[in-house]
């Protein structure tokens, strides 16, 4: 249960500090005069990707934190997870912010916000593909190799 407590306050933390950042965001649209595009259609998809990110951030943090692994860590750890979404994406985690991030600038309409989540995501698909997977790779060989070709990087 603490599991799923840290999983769920660290998911709401993020969720936070992206509301917090695209309300900053937001005033840059006004100040390059982009006008904003709220409407009921986009509240609505705002809140299913905040919804869609929350929970992916809950699962796979949960899941790593059932393992006894860090959530946040810039060197590989003791072994890779292949179950719950790791299932289904090698980053879930890394979807439920990008998630979060699109939600809380479609909930704003904030086509920088928008932009900036468009940034954020090929960003990590960059910093993924040619650092964190290299890495995995030689910490884990052919383990992680076989996992790589049996699930995808994202969806």
């Amino acid at each position: 249960m603490l599991n799923f407590i840290k999983s769920f306050l660290f998911s709401l933390i993020i969720v936070a500090i992206s509301i917090f950042t695209i309300s900053i965001i937001e005033k840059l649209d006004s100040f390059f005069g982009i006008k904003n595009f709220r409407s009921d259609i986009s509240i609505v998809a705002g809140l299913i990707f905040l919804l869609i990110g929350v929970i992916f951030r809950i699962w796979s943090a949960w899941i790593f934190y059932q393992n006894q692994l860090k959530v946040i860590t810039l060197t590989p750890q003791h072994t890779f997870i292949r179950s719950g979404p790791y299932k289904f994406s090698r980053n879930p985690l890394y979807i439920g912010i990008i998630s979060i991030a699109l939600g809380s600038a479609l909930l704003f309409g904030s086509l920088i916000g928008v932009f900036s989540a468009f940034l954020i995501f090929v960003g990590w698909d960059i910093y993924v593909k040619y650092v964190e997977e290299k890495t995995l790779e030689k910490k884990f060989g052919d383990n992680y190799i076989k996992y790589k070709q049996e699930v995808s990087r994202w969806l």
